[in-house]
């Protein structure tokens, strides 16, 4: 039994982390951001098992025993195939960098959730099995609010926090199109970021200021400079807060992708070239520049 899923990888601008409640369905975040055309393609191959469920996972063609994320989604939704005793090989290709605040681990539970639920023909809703991914994120602090993203696509609000038939999110029509430059350094940690998020409570009430403000003007502009404004506050790095200035010098407006050492914009076709010239010149030893569009497509079965 055979099936394969693609999620899309996303970048947050804004975030308002949510985990008061101690059900995971319903904790979560409030949040800016957008799906891209590249993430994670999951292709699961189930068979039966006599003395249990073994997971094996695979990224981009190599072992990898210590996805927990995967290996948490695949758990939880294992459970929902009853009597049924399967080994999973689970295999993700991942089109973009990971770590770095493109939501991969989002798209590789979602996508997993998606093809298991195919190839054991478990019945489950989209939506259900999305959950699940949900679920995994929230339990391994990875992610608290890409699921519902990723799973939708596009340019979103999230405007109450929840995984996927809890939460809700608005989606954004954008009446031109964006090009996407990003310059990626490095990964931070999503839990820690978490964790020094939660001691600033003053972090929240700006954020919550900004997502206002956002609402009474929903312009990939004006996101822009409110993922700015955040991300200064919160001077994750110098590295970071250098590139803001050099992009401000330039005449362009960038965010950073939370949580990563990751540096966006979003720019006319035309404008695509200066800021990749930009974002170069910028660079160091290790980081890559990845210059994409917004996909309004979200998760799938494939």
């Amino acid at each position: 039994m055979e099936a394969s899923a693609f999620a899309p990888a996303h970048i947050t601008g804004l975030v308002l982390p949510d985990e008061r409640s101690s059900d995971p369905l319903h904790a979560g975040s409030k949040g800016i951001g957008f799906s891209i055309q590249e993430g994670v393609t999951t292709k699961v191959k189930a068979e039966q098992g006599t003395s249990g469920e073994e997971v094996e996972v695979w990224i981009n063609g190599n072992p990898a025993p210590d996805a927990k994320v995967s290996r948490e989604a695949a758990k939880i939704i294992l459970r929902r195939a009853g009597d049924k005793k399967c080994n999973l090989t689970i295999e993700h290709l991942v089109q973009v960098p990971i770590g770095v605040g493109f939501g991969t681990s989002g798209a590789a539970a979602l996508s997993l959730t998606l093809a298991v639920n195919k190839a054991l023909e478990l019945g489950l809703s989209t939506v259900e099995a999305a959950q699940t991914a949900h679920v995994a994120e929230v339990i391994c602090r990875t992610g608290l609010g890409t699921v519902l993203a990723e799973l939708h696509g596009g340019f979103e609000v999230r405007v109450s926090p929840g995984a996927p038939g809890f939460g809700k999110l608005i989606q954004i029509p954008l009446n031109k199109e964006y090009s996407v430059v990003a310059l990626t350094f490095g990964a931070l940690s999503t839990g820690d970021m978490l964790d020094a998020l939660e001691q600033r409570r003053e972090a929240y009430s700006l954020a919550e200021n900004l997502l206002v403000s956002f609402m009474q003007d929903r312009s990939v502009e004006n996101f822009l400079q409110v993922s700015n404004k955040f991300s200064r506050f919160l001077a994750l790095n110098s590295r970071l807060q250098r590139v803001l200035t050099e992009a401000d010098d330039a005449g362009f407006t960038c965010g950073v992708a939370l949580f990563g050492e990751t540096v966006f914009t979003l720019v006319k076709p035309e404008e695509t070239e200066l800021v990749e010239r930009t974002f170069k010149r910028l660079a160091t030893n290790g980081s890559k520049v990845l210059t994409t569009r917004i996909s309004d497509q979200g998760a799938r079965v494939l």
